[in-house]
């Protein structure tokens, strides 16, 4: 059994997706029925979605190819693990959110060795991006989806306290995959602190707890 939210529950969630290295971020209005106090049965929907309205986030370059390794690639935005708001929406429309990366582009490759996981760009780390979306108006219209504009405020990486960068590499105990360069040929140097971010929650003080699954862990 479970309980319905609230009548009239009107709440807003946001879902990444990724094509063709171009992120949309889709709005989601969500109706809840019945009363708080209402159980509703497990096979019972007791919300409604649709969406309302969309964004495409500007071509933005989080790490830059290096020649000096081989089969190196730029990386774009586009491997992203979570979407968090940061701020309400306003009665202008516009509201604040936060985009958590993955630990970089990999695949496995065919080696003499057998097969090896690579990072496609060694130099990228997992990177918070904050961006103010306007054009968001609390109502219910069901008419033709909006278009939002998304502008990027600031991006950082994540540091350990010593202010070390962390990078996505993997950690190097018992259990952890290698990780080799491009060309498969290297392998990469190990991250006590690398981290593979999955999630991210934002508290009301501004700070901000991340999962990732390389133990897991969870970090503050």
């Amino acid at each position: 059994m479970a309980y319905s939210h609230q009548s009239q529950l009107l709440t807003k969630a946001a879902a990444a997706l990724l094509s063709c290295s171009v992120v949309v971020v889709f709005f989601i209005f969500w109706l809840g029925n019945g009363d708080a106090s209402e159980l509703v049965p497990d096979n019972v929907e007791s919300l409604q979605c649709q969406i309302v309205a969309s964004t495409v986030f500007p071509e933005i370059i989080l790490a830059k190819d290096d020649p000096s390794v081989a089969h190196d690639v730029p990386v774009g935005l586009g491997g992203i693990s979570d979407v968090t708001v940061a701020k309400a929406i306003n009665d202008r429309g516009r509201f604040v959110i936060r985009l958590l990366t993955d630990r970089g582009p990999s695949r496995k490759i065919e080696t003499a060795d057998g097969k090896q996981r690579v990072f496609l760009n060694p130099s990228f780390v997992p990177t918070v991006l904050v961006f103010e979306i306007s054009g968001c108006l609390l109502d219910e219209s069901h008419g033709e989806m909006k278009k939002l504009k998304a502008n990027l405020q600031s991006q950082f990486s994540l540091q350990s306290p010593s202010g070390k960068v962390i990078t996505g590499r993997s950690n190097g105990l018992e259990g952890d995959d290698s990780i080799a360069k491009p060309s498969g040929e290297e392998l990469l140097a190990t991250d006590v602190n690398g981290i593979d971010p999955e999630g991210c929650a934002l508290l009301a003080d501004g700070t901000f707890w991340l999962c990732e699954e390389y133990r897991p862990s969870i970090l503050c």
